[in-house]
């Protein structure tokens, strides 16, 4: 089978077309783009080169869409690990604060983690479980061990009394001054309920 393989390179629209030019027994032009923005485009050999150039100006705009959707996923590929990675604090923090609860006998808890807008952190006492709001992730670290001890005191006191406090006081006492910091960062369209009641 006869192949013979050029790279050409035309002004486009907005910007320079750059083509891997491969010509073959085939039926119709066929043009592809690759992850890596590469363009391959495939011709019979009786196709005129002049024919095949404007075919790839035509489909300019479908290039730059197919371009500009693989960059996409390529950002959303590198931003995951380091999200990932950011993330790795809550369990970090969580394991640094949970020898407060060995005395209560209480199972070291499940971290999930969402984004929400009514609260900044929910202690599911029966379930186990703490989820805490991914937005925590752009606050000081001293104001996500607020938010995480907040949680874990709730598996002692399932609710804000005084002994809940008196606990949390014991254990970080200028939780207060944390919490007055976190305030700072709550934006008109963040979480409004700084309680961290349980639900």
């Amino acid at each position: 089978m006869r192949q013979e393989t050029e790279i050409r390179r035309l002004a486009g629209k907005d910007c320079i077309l750059e083509y891997e030019l491969t010509r073959k027994p085939v039926k119709n032009l066929n043009l592809r783009v690759h992850p890596d923005g590469r363009i391959c485009v495939s011709a019979h050999l009786s196709v005129p080169v002049e024919r095949i150039d404007a075919f790839v100006k035509e489909k300019e705009g479908f290039i730059l869409s197919a371009r500009k959707r693989f960059a996409e996923k390529r950002r959303e590929g590198e931003r995951a690990p380091r999200e990932h990675h950011k993330e790795e604090i809550f369990s970090r923090i969580c394991q640094e604060f949970y020898p407060l609860l060995s005395p209560y006998g209480t199972p070291y808890p499940e971290i999930r983690i969402r984004t929400m807008t009514s609260c900044w952190g929910v202690c599911h006492p029966k379930k186990g479980s703490i989820t805490l709001n991914r937005r925590l992730l752009e606050m000081p670290a001293g104001c996500i061990e607020y938010v995480v001890l907040h949680e874990l005191a709730h598996f002692v006191h399932p609710n804000h009394s005084r002994a809940f406090y008196s606990l949390l006081t014991e254990w970080m006492p200028d939780w207060r001054e944390r919490k007055g910091e976190l305030e700072k960062y709550t934006l008109t369209d963040g979480p409004k309920d700084l309680s961290y009641g349980v639900p």
